[in-house]
């Protein structure tokens, strides 16, 4: 029996959960398994079966076996894999190279497939700590690639998916990590795709600044301006973004206004309010970009926290990434976990919003979806088309229509087959 049947199983079968080691597997988890020839293999459970054995999709060849609960695991290894990719030996018209989706990419959420996702997205300069943040928020110095020297460590945009890692409205989070902005081999229209893509995939974008957000800052992220000509927009602009949060790394200011000290969302607010003198160039181009995140992210989309250097010493620093809590700066920890309690588990203590599961045009958001979204905008930027998000969505849509019609086919087809010679006689 294929994959396909496995999944039509009696719906009483499939919500069984069998139990062992103490954990719980359920349709849709990753496991490890042993095979009757000793091999151990990754991959996905496709159904509980009613003699309590589990069906299972091998991760790599789509083999399929079903095993009893005592040769299965959870599989909590940390899936970190490439979504887009720029594809060296391919330009376009202008002579840029070509974006790329990577299969192991597409693999992943489709073996996720009807799950509802969340996605957090961490944008900002190359080498300010963007995987490092993203690893601590999972609970793991594993995941990402992080690096110790000044070269970027993140090409593209990767996803991480970890089964447990779940957001409170019961999404299936999955973390984003994007190739580092302005870096000495990247151009501003390949950091502006880049950009684009995060926001658009993305139901929780954090922006990573190191220091402070002065005019410098204001003015490396001249880019926003770019991104919002790149993206048609159906209605509102506000309406298709996902909230924001600035989180100002290495933090070692008292924030204040006028000698009052304010909250990290003030001083945010501070920092992208219109400033200088009219009519000088470098005041305007700043200050187009303030409106521009303003406009993309209105207040009650927007936050801000800030966070100190995890380490003191410059060789801890440089080695942040492989230390323990017990050896990064108790304030570093403290404030990490109140902001991962925040963002993950929905319990807010610093004015910071949730990650909640993306939605597109007020529709639910599946791992299926994600992927045909990631191949329509992708498509659109390499044809030197503006995305639509509208028109992503659609198209999306009916992909996943399509299939899933051809999938109904087929089960109704495979169900009421009647072997041949067994036809029955006319009445």
């Amino acid at each position: 029996a294929n994959s396909k049947k496995k999944r039509g199983l009696d719906p009483t079968a499939a919500r069984r959960i069998a139990t062992m080691n103490g954990a719980a597997l359920a349709v849709g988890d990753r496991a490890r398994f042993r095979l009757p020839d000793k091999s151990v293999h990754r991959g996905v459970v496709t159904a509980i079966n009613g003699d309590g054995t589990y069906a299972l999709e091998e991760e790599g060849t789509g083999a399929e076996h079903r095993l009893p609960s005592s040769k299965v695991k959870r599989d909590d290894t940390p899936t970190v894999v490439r979504l887009i990719t720029q594809d060296a030996n391919e330009t376009g018209d202008d002579g840029e190279a070509l974006l790329r989706v990577e299969e192991e990419g597409l693999q992943l959420l489709e073996s996720l497939s009807e799950t509802r996702v969340a996605v957090c997205s961490v944008a900002g300069m190359y080498r300010t700590g963007k995987s490092f943040f993203l690893n601590r928020l999972a609970g793991s110095a594993g995941g990402f690639g992080v690096g110790e020297t000044t070269e970027p460590c993140t090409r593209g945009v990767w996803l991480w998916h970890r089964p447990d890692l779940k957001t409170s409205d019961g999404a299936t989070l999955l973390l984003m990590d994007t190739e580092g902005l302005a870096s000495a081999d990247q151009d501003e229209t390949y950091d502006a795709k880049v950009f684009a893509l995060a926001l658009l995939l993305s139901s929780y974008f954090v922006l990573n600044v190191v220091g402070v957000i002065d005019d410098s800052t204001i003015e490396r992220l001249h880019l926003v301006t770019e991104v919002t000509k790149r993206i048609a927009c159906d209605g509102p602009e506000e309406d298709h973004f996902p909230p924001l949060l600035v989180l100002v790394r290495d933090f070692a200011l008292t924030p204040t206004r006028d000698g009052v000290a304010i909250s990290d969302q003030e001083y945010l607010e501070e920092a992208l309010r219109d400033r200088g003198t009219p009519g000088q160039k470098r005041h305007e181009r700043r200050n187009e970009t303030r409106q521009a995140l303003r406009r993309l992210f209105p207040r009650g989309r927007r936050s801000c926290t800030t966070l100190v250097r995890p380490a003191l010493d410059e060789a801890s620093l440089r080695r942040a990434h492989a230390l323990k809590d017990g050896e990064l700066r108790e304030e570093f920890v403290a404030k990490l976990k109140l902001l991962r309690r925040s963002l993950v588990d929905g319990r807010d203590d610093i004015g910071v919003t949730a990650i909640r599961a993306k939605s597109v045009h007020g529709a639910p958001c599946s791992a299926s979806a994600l992927a045909a979204l990631a191949r329509q905008h992708v498509d659109a930027i390499n044809n030197g088309a503006a995305p639509s998000i509208r028109g992503a969505w659609d198209a999306a849509s009916r992909e996943l229509n399509a299939r899933a019609s051809q999938q109904a086919l087929e089960a109704f087809g495979d169900n009421l087959a009647i072997p041949e010679g067994e036809l029955p006689e006319p009445p």
